[in-house]
């Protein structure tokens, strides 16, 4: 098992690619576990003049829609704690969504492992597919049609590999829950006013809500592990998660803003 890159950033919304694509099918169609997954070779872009897709509620809409919905692929098959797949799709003048495929030449390497599974990759698809809407694509006002990207990060406590601890339950019934001050909860993980920088956290909830191996994946901008660690202590208490009907433990990633 390899280590945890030592700089990463979570989710991108970056950005564009020409009209010229190759697309391959994996698979037919059908529901949500037989989705299309299909291998977009993007073309570099010119244009420099276009604004971001963004989330509604911007990056932090978006990373708040993966974690509340995202369901890890339960395999002892990888030798990564961090993997990634990148998305392609383009946003219609109503903000809805279409034409989304995996991208299998990613301009930007991401820190992690470059995921090429198709159960990652359909998981991603979903998510994106069920992410609602997203801000147009515009030059100086005018929409255009482009394809622009989102990244689906999948991260795994090391202990989930550990096979002399309990094991962790990755996707419960009922995930673990913050139930402490609210208002210290929306300032470091779902802060709306700025910040010096970001920490992001991985950590395990146990069955008694209690937290345990709370570990720093990276720190970006003014600030570092020992600022947001310090600062996450301040989450307190949880409630544990559930599955068929039983407490059990799990693993939770954050990023606290500091």
């Amino acid at each position: 098992m390899k280590n945890y890159p030592s700089t990463f950033f979570i989710l991108g919304l970056f950005f564009f690619c020409s009209f010229g694509c190759t697309k391959k099918r994996l698979s037919g169609k059908g529901s949500t576990t037989d989705l299309d997954v299909i291998i977009v070779k993007r073309l570099p872009s010119d244009n420099k003049n276009l604004t971001h897709n963004k989330y509604p509620k911007c990056t932090k809409g978006w990373e708040n829609h993966v974690r509340e919905n995202i369901v890890f692929p339960e395999t002892s098959n990888i030798d990564y704690t961090i993997g990634y797949v990148p998305l392609l799709f383009r946003v219609k003048p109503d903000s809805t969504i279409y034409d989304i495929a995996i991208n299998e030449a990613p301009r930007r390497k991401w820190s992690g492992t470059l995921i090429t599974d198709p159960d990652f990759q359909k998981e991603s698809l979903r998510l994106l597919m069920s992410s609602g809407k997203w801000s147009p694509t515009l030059n100086q006002g005018d929409y255009v049609n482009r394809e622009a990207t989102a990244i689906v990060h999948f991260y795994y406590h090391k202990e989930y590999f550990d096979q002399a601890t309990e094991a962790l339950v990755l996707n419960p019934d009922a995930k673990a829950k913050f139930v402490g001050e609210q208002r210290i909860y929306e300032k470091l993980v779902n802060n709306k006013f700025g910040c010096d920088g970001v920490v992001e956290i991985i950590f395990i909830v146990e069955k008694d809500g209690t937290i345990s191996n709370v570990e720093c994946l990276n720190a970006m901008g003014k600030t570092n592990c020992s600022v947001g660690l310090n600062e996450f202590a301040r989450l307190i208490p949880w409630k544990a998660a559930m599955k068929n009907g039983k407490k059990v433990r799990t693993q939770m990633k954050f990023s606290i803003h500091t």
